[in-house]
């Protein structure tokens, strides 16, 4: 057996001679076997690239139709993200007016007890001075809060 191999290998003739004296040429079935083999083998790898080639396409083509998804998936979630973070600017700024109201109530309140207050006295001034500031940092904290709790949603709505 290796001796017929080495003799393959290196294309010598290969010949048998049977009891009768006929003589059966080996070498020329194993070279027509190895040339319906070799004819077989390229049927098969062509049938493989023709079918590869549509595989190959067939998921080039889903790729693309899932990262087009994925781009339209992103592009919805960012104008869903923007339009929250436009929401709670808004907010945020309406917040703010109304505090810079309060503000502005307070600084009129207290301008008034403090006209009042002249007109009674200083040390009456004093207490409702006093009762106006105390009043005021009521108002400022609690415009303050608002604000803040602006300023939190916003950060949380970011995160999310």
């Amino acid at each position: 057996v290796v001796g017929a191999a080495a003799a393959f290998g290196t294309k010598c003739k290969i010949e048998l001679v049977k009891d009768d004296g006929s003589v059966v040429d080996i070498s020329g079935k194993a070279e027509d076997r190895f040339g319906d083999v070799v004819e077989k083998g390229s049927d098969i790898a062509d049938t493989l690239k023709e079918k590869g080639s549509a595989v190959y396409d067939n998921v080039k083509s889903k790729t693309k139709d899932a990262i087009g998804k994925s781009k339209r998936g992103a592009r919805v979630k960012a104008d869903d993200f923007k339009d929250t973070v436009d929401e709670m600017w808004e907010e945020a700024k309406k917040r703010a007016q109304k505090a810079e109201s309060v503000a502005s109530e307070v600084k009129d309140d207290v301008a008034d007890d403090i006209k009042a207050s002249t007109e009674k006295g200083a040390k009456e001034t004093a207490k409702t001075v006093k009762k106006s500031v105390t009043a005021t940092k009521k108002k400022a904290k609690s415009a303050a809060g608002e604000i803040k709790k602006t300023v939190k949603d916003v950060e949380d709505k970011i995160k999310e």
